[in-house]
């Protein structure tokens, strides 16, 4: 697959950018690969342009295949309800 020259610099501007732990650490809970995921993988570009450290934070405390209710999320983020 080709990319266009633009996504190219998004890409190479994520990757040398600084290193954003908590979006590697919810690309490998997404993916639940066995490998883990790098800052070159397509898993990090992807949530490192769309998904800012707060909402992935909130994406971690949700678990996978763990439903929860508002209320259930409020009290494990300890976020105000508004701003959630």
């Amino acid at each position: 697959m080709q990319i266009s020259e633009k996504a190219r610099k998004n890409i190479d501007a994520i990757v040398s950018g600084p290193r954003r732990d908590i979006i590697l650490e919810l690309g490998q809970m997404i993916t639940d690969r066995h490998a883990e995921v790098k800052v070159e993988a397509p898993e990090y570009w992807g949530l490192a342009t769309l998904i800012t450290d707060e909402m992935a934070e909130v994406c971690l405390k949700m678990e996978v295949r763990k439903p929860k209710t508002f209320e259930q999320l409020v009290e494990v983020t300890q976020k105000d309800p508004v701003r959630l």
